[in-house]
Parts: C-alpha cells; sequence; structure tokens
C-alpha cells in the first residue's frame, strides 16, 4: 500500500498561542518581569564568575545583537554589587623626594572629598598662623638678638683686623675686588697716584710689608663667614622651631583622626616636616631698624603672603565614591588608552607644558576598582593600545599610567610619572562570538585572563512558563515606557511573532529587542487607532507594517521569479501564439498557483 502525501498550507505550519489558559486578561493585571528569561546557562556562569575569588576569572559574554546581554549582566552586577562595601577612594600627592613621580595615596571610602577639604582649611590655617608668629613680638625679639650677636661678633673680628692691619701701616678699605690692605700715612690711604709718587724704598717697603697685612684681612674675613654661616643656622633653627611648635597643635587632630589610615598620616606628617623645614617661605616681612639704599630688606608683608606656596601640598581625589551604598559598576562607553588608565593634563607656562599631581585624571579602571567593569569587546579592539593595556593591568593586578610617548610611533609630551594603584576590578567583556575565537586563538592571555564563557541563546521552548515570561516582558515595557496595556489576544499575537523569528513551532526568541520593538510599535498603531487597551489586530499591523517598510527588495525578487516562471509556462505549453486574452489569463493562473498574487 502506497503512502498519502498530503500538501500543507502555510496555516498549517503556523503554530497559534492559546488564549484559554492565560491567567489574566490583560498585561494590566498584577504581572511582574523577575529575573531572567531564557538564559539559565548564561546567568550560571555570570553568577559563578562573580564568585569566584581567583584573579583571572573575568567573563566574557557573548551572543547575538539583541540577546538582553548589557541588561542581564548590569543586573546580576548592581545585585551583586549591593552586597559588597564600598571600596577606598584614591588620590595623588606631590612626591617631596621625587617630584616627577607623584605619590598615590589609599583614602577611606567616600572620604577623600571630605579629606580633601579638610586639608585645604587646615593649610590655610597653617598659612594664617605662620603670617601671625612670624610677625609678632616674640619672634622678633629673638631675630633681633640673633642679629645683635652677629653684628657684635662681625664688629670685634673687623674691629681686630682693623687695629692689626693700621699698627702695620694699612687701611683696610672695600674696592672693587673686595676688602683689601692699602697703604695708608697718617691714617689715611693712599691712593694710586699718590702711591707711585713716594720713594722706591718706601714703595718697596709697602711691598713687603703687604702680604702679611692681606693675610690678616683674609683671616678676618674667614672668620666673618664662618660667624654669619653660624648665625644663618640659627636663623634656620629659629624659623624651624617656630614653625614646628606652631604647626604640630594644627595637625595634630588630624593625624589623630585619620590614624587608622597609613598613607593619610603619612601625607600629613611629610606636609608637617616640610612646612617647617622650608618655613622661610612663608614668613612675613621682617624690618631692620635701618632702611637706608644699601640695605633696605624686602619681602612679602603679612597680606602679601602668597597663597599658592601651599598647592604643592594639596590633595587630588582621584577616585571620590562618595554616595556609593556598595562596590561600584562602571561602563566605559569609548575605552580609548586614556579613558581606561586615566591620564595627566598639561598647561602652558611661560613657553613649556608643565604639570603637577593635581592635574591627573581618573580612568574607567580607577573608578571601577573594588568593583566592576563593563567594557565593549569590539569597541575595546578598535582602540590602539587599550587591549594590550588591559592585559597589563589585570596581569599585573596594578594601574599605571604610562607615558604614551614610550609607546611605539606615538608621541604625546608628559612629564609625570604617577606610582602605580593596587587593582581588584571584576571585568565583563560583551562581544560576538567571532570575537570570542578570534581573541581565543591569537592571543595567548585571554584564556588567562577572561576564564569564564557566559553564552547567551538565542532562543527558549515555547511552553507555558514562558509564553508567561513574555507576557511579564510585556508588561515591565509598558510600566517603562508608559504604553498602553496589551490584552491576551495582542499577548498571543507577540508570542506568535516571537516563534515566527525563530522560524520553529516549538521556539520561543530570546532577543528581546525585537520583540521590545515590536510591542512599541503595537502600541503606536493602537493609539493612533484610538485603542486604549492593544488589541492582536495592533500587533498584526504592526507586523504587517514592519514586514511592508523593509521588503521591497524580496517583492522584486518575486515579482522576476514570477515573470520567469509564467514565460516558461507560456513556452512548454505552446500558448505564445494564442490571442493575448488567453496568454494573460494563463498568466493570472499562474500566479495564483503560486501563492503570489491573491484572488
Amino acid at each position: 500500500m502506497g503512502q498519502t502525501h498530503l500538501e500543507l498550507c502555510a496555516e498549517q505550519l503556523r503554530r497559534r498561542c492559546r488564549t484559554g489558559r492565560f491567567p489574566f486578561s490583560s498585561t494590566a493585571e498584577g504581572l511582574k518581569l523577575e529575573g531572567i528569561i531564557g538564559q539559565e546557562r548564561a546567568t550560571r556562569a555570570i553568577e559563578f564568575g562573580l564568585d569566584v575569588p581567583y584573579p583571572g576569572y573575568n567573563i566574557y559574554a557573548l551572543g547575538p545583537a539583541g540577546a538582553g546581554k548589557g541588561s542581564i549582566i548590569s543586573y546580576f552586577l548592581e545585585s551583586k554589587a549591593a552586597t559588597r562595601p564600598v571600596p577606598p577612594d584614591w588620590g595623588y600627592v606631590h612626591n617631596i623626594d621625587e617630584p616627577d613621580c607623584p605619590n598615590a595615596l589609599r583614602l577611606p571610602p567616600g572620604g577623600g572629598a571630605r579629606l580633601r577639604s579638610e586639608v585645604d582649611e587646615l593649610l590655610a590655617q597653617a598659612g594664617e598662623a605662620l603670617n601671625k608668629v612670624f610677625g609678632g613680638d616674640e619672634y622678633a625679639e629673638r631675630h633681633k638678638l640673633l642679629e645683635r650677636e652677629l653684628n657684635q661678633g662681625r664688629d670685634e673680628r673687623f674691629g681686630e683686623m682693623e687695629q692689626i692691619v693700621r699698627g702695620q701701616g694699612f687701611e683696610p678699605v672695600h674696592t672693587s675686588s673686595g676688602l683689601r690692605a692699602v697703604p695708608a700715612k697718617e691714617g689715611q690711604p693712599l691712593t694710586r697716584e699718590q702711591f707711585d709718587t713716594l720713594p722706591q724704598e718706601e714703595r718697596a717697603d709697602f711691598n713687603q710689608r703687604r702680604p702679611p697685612a692681606e693675610e690678616v684681612v683674609d683671616r678676618a674675613l674667614r672668620r666673618v663667614r664662618e660667624l654669619e654661616e653660624g648665625a644663618a643656622s640659627r636663623f634656620n633653627g629659629l624659623d624651624k622651631q617656630t614653625a614646628a611648635a606652631t604647626l604640630c597643635p594644627l595637625f595634630e587632630p588630624l593625624l589623630t583622626e585619620y590614624a587608622a589610615w597609613p598613607d593619610v598620616t603619612r601625607y600629613l606628617a611629610g606636609v608637617q616636616a616640610h612646612i617647617a623645614e622650608h618655613a622661610g617661605r612663608f614668613k612675613p616681612v621682617v624690618k631692620a631698624d635701618y632702611e637706608d639704599g644699601e640695605h633696605d630688606r624686602r619681602r612679602r608683608s603679612v597680606d602679601e603672603a602668597d597663597e599658592s606656596s601651599f598647592d604643592g601640598y594639596r590633595l587630588n581625589v582621584l577616585v571620590d565614591n562618595q554616595g556609593l551604598t556598595g562596590a561600584p559598576v562602571i561602563e566605559e562607553t569609548n575605552p580609548t588608552y586614556a579613558n581606561l588608565l586615566g591620564r595627566v593634563e598639561m598647561r602652558h607656562e611661560l613657553g613649556a607644558w608643565v604639570s603637577n599631581s593635581r592635574q591627573i585624571m581618573a580612568g574607567a579602571l580607577h573608578r571601577a576598582n573594588g568593583g566592576y567593569l563593563i567594557l565593549d569587546a569590539r569597541a575595546l579592539l578598535r582602540q590602539p593600545l587599550s587591549w594590550d593595556a588591559l592585559k597589563q593591568a589585570l596581569s599585573n593586578g596594578r594601574i599605571r599610567m604610562e607615558d604614551m610617548a614610550a609607546q611605539p610611533g606615538i608621541f604625546v609630551q608628559a612629564n609625570l610619572r604617577p606610582e602605580s594603584i593596587p587593582l581588584d576590578v571584576k571585568v565583563v567583556l560583551i562581544g560576538d562570538a567571532n570575537t570570542y575565537y578570534l581573541l581565543y586563538a591569537y592571543d595567548d592571555q585571554f584564556e588567562k585572563l577572561f576564564k569564564v564563557r557566559a553564552d547567551f541563546a538565542v532562543d527558549m521552548g515555547w511552553t507555558e512558563e514562558n509564553e508567561l515570561r513574555v507576557a511579564e516582558f510585556i508588561h515591565e515595557r509598558c510600566e517603562e515606557e508608559k504604553l498602553p496595556h496589551f490584552d491576551i489576544s495582542a499577548v498571543a499575537k507577540v508570542i506568535e511573532y516571537s516563534a515566527r523569528l525563530c522560524q520553529d513551532q516549538r521556539k520561543l526568541t530570546t532577543c528581546f529587542a525585537q520583540v521590545g520593538d515590536i510591542v512599541r510599535e503595537a502600541a503606536f498603531w493602537g493609539q493612533r487607532a484610538g485603542h486604549s487597551l492593544m488589541m492582536g489586530d495592533d500587533v498584526r499591523r504592526a507586523v504587517e507594517e514592519r514586514v511592508y517598510r523593509s521588503n521591497q527588495f524580496q517583492e522584486r525578487v518575486r515579482a522576476i521569479r514570477l515573470v520567469s516562471k509564467i514565460e516558461e509556462r507560456v513556452n512548454r505549453q505552446g500558448l505564445a501564439h494564442e490571442p493575448g486574452r488567453q496568454v494573460r489569463i494563463e498568466h493570472a493562473e499562474l500566479a495564483f498557483e503560486l501563492g503570489l498574487v491573491h484572488r
């Protein structure tokens, strides 16, 4: 007995969604989307990657566009980040020992901005206190006492020298070459002309006695120089002692407050010691009792004190986690080298480009440190040096701002080498399968750094449970985007459209970006028709309009095929010489048979 073959039409091959089993009449009735739809394998991989505490377990999420990779990853990261502590802030300060290598500071979580304000206030108080103490009577008296001691010692040594030199027939005179012993008569130094008129014997006698006299002058000058150096040391010691005593009670409260943060206390103690060591920069005017033209000493007054003298001590807060309640989740959409690792800005001064620690700017790795960083794989690979910089940072566990001028073929003028910062971050790369396999095949480090693969499915089973999840998705879109809700007939049409995208009666698509588009377009056509609740016809029209907008090329191809088939049949049936009317009838009948036109 032979087999009977039944020809099925398109409608018989199409699966319909049965609305009778829906426990709701519209999406406005108590539906709520919870969790992830149809991505069990990918979600388990993401959960595993986020929970593993070992290095190298970063995540590569691959799948088709519109599969919801970004939204799913953001959902998991935000949930996970909320359970983790806020990471410490980070800052940079001027390195006193190596000015070209600013020091990195670990700061209290969310407290970097507050510490910066406290430091600025402390420096302002220090400037006022130093101006006050250096301009006070007590410091002036101690300074004058040292000056009197210096002047007295200088006068004694010069007096002894003058007495000896005059006893030898010379007079000490200031010349262009310094203090010299000049021949004298009756206490008056002789000029060159007067000396030349003396008898030869007398000139010879003066020349013979001149070296011992000049030795006396030189010895006196050396003793005065030693006396002045000792006095300068005592003046400097007075300034340091005065500044240290003034600064100590100002810095003590902050040192106590941040005793648990060694980077901060080391920084504050260094600032205190450096200001005291260079107290002369912050001294106001100290006027002498005399002000003739030669000895007038001009200095800054209290009102002229330059606040920029303290700029080198200020704190640059690189990462400010103020306002966070958990770990940071950062998505960098433009992962250039500078956006990823940070940059050092420059300014033009007096014909040169200069920079300092306060012009160091954070990158995405700095902001995500202690949390999570999301990057688009293809965007990352399109940026020069970014992929290698990310691998280096993850491999070394540190963020190092390299001078890009050191990279081959790139020139950027920079003069700072900031200290590297420890890195603790989970990186999630989002990309397609081709990019994944390309990196896996040609980059040896990729497998070591991205051990977790989260593979997003393109479809899911057409089950009652998944039908309900699609309805929940429609409810979510309507609520978030302020769209009118859908009745059960409209929900059914959306589910059927989801299966149509899969081209399988047993599957529904997981590319919810396309499902979301048809929901929005159905809402548009339904509102235009005056419907307050979207119906099946609104979804049907949205699908038809979408097809019509994009199928012009397909219609042209079908028309070409139609003409070709009609000509083939006409030639085969010998109708070429029939009357034109009969040929047109045959053409029309063939078109109906092929399903290319409708009656």
